[in-house]
């Protein structure tokens, strides 16, 4: 059966932004979400944070689950631990 993976990228550091780049290589996989820590980069688009132009995808600072895209079936971490 094929079937399309929701993923959040979580954080737009080297990891996440290669990871927004190369979801958009993938036919299997959507790209629904990305959270980042910093809020100047909160409401921007996934695919400028990362520099490949608008995606659709706008970046949150909320982690919350309910009715959100942050409710996907993958997620990419950070490289390392976030400290809260």
């Amino acid at each position: 059966m094929d079937e399309r993976r929701r993923v959040v990228v979580w954080a737009t550091g080297g990891v996440g932004t290669e990871a927004i780049k190369a979801l958009q290589h993938r036919d299997d996989l959507d790209l629904v979400g990305v959270w980042v820590h910093s809020p100047e980069k909160v409401g921007r688009d996934a695919g400028e944070l990362a520099g490949i132009g608008r995606l659709g995808v706008k970046a949150t600072g909320d982690m919350s689950t309910e009715g959100r895209p942050m409710n996907s079936g993958c997620r990419i971490p950070p490289t390392r631990p976030i400290s809260w």
